[in-house]
């Protein structure tokens, strides 16, 4: 995925998470790269699962790699997870990208708690505001990760804009 391409909103990546980066010019936070459709395009019924250690599933984190079309301090992720009941809390973590493997950790934020409830409804994206002091530089390699500990579950909703890559999510600016 390139961030900065019109196709790829910075708001939404793939499997549902967006990253919103401040830029001084900016007024506001604006998509830099992503791949959710018109209206935050998703569907509920295409996703990856994420799950914790205690689950019948067993322990499954997902991460969607993507690159950077410019310099861009990240503001804000979002990322369309379901929760698998209610209650459900996730983890999303941002890499440098190693090799095609997670390398440097740049942040993770965790406890954040789904606002869409079982596969096949919508809803709005688990969303971190605020953020500072994480940097993308252009042409740079990365990945989000979204996780769960514990006996919490879910669904990495897949995008519906026919973009590359499954998971929807937008970094913005």
């Amino acid at each position: 995925m390139t961030v900065g391409s019109s196709r790829f909103a910075l708001r939404h990546l793939l499997c549902a998470a967006a990253l919103c980066v401040g830029v001084a010019a900016v007024a506001q936070a604006d998509p830099v790269a992503g791949n959710l459709g018109a209206g935050d395009g998703y569907t509920p019924y295409g996703a990856w699962t994420i799950s914790g250690e205690d689950t019948q599933y067993g322990h499954n984190a997902m991460a969607m790699g993507f690159t950077s079309a410019g310099n861009y301090d990240v503001s804000e992720i979002d990322a369309f997870i379901a929760g698998d009941g209610e209650g459900q809390q996730f983890t999303l973590s941002l890499y440098t990208n190693s090799g095609g493997s997670l390398g440097t950790l740049l942040g993770s934020w965790s406890n954040l708690a789904a606002n869409i409830t079982g596969f096949g409804n919508t809803g709005a994206p688990i969303a971190v505001t605020g953020l500072s002091g994480i940097t993308l530089a252009a042409g740079g390699q990365y990945y989000l990760e979204a996780s769960a500990a514990g006996t919490n579950s879910g669904f990495w909703l897949h995008t519906n804009s026919g973009a590359t890559g499954r998971s929807t999510s937008n970094f913005s600016v």
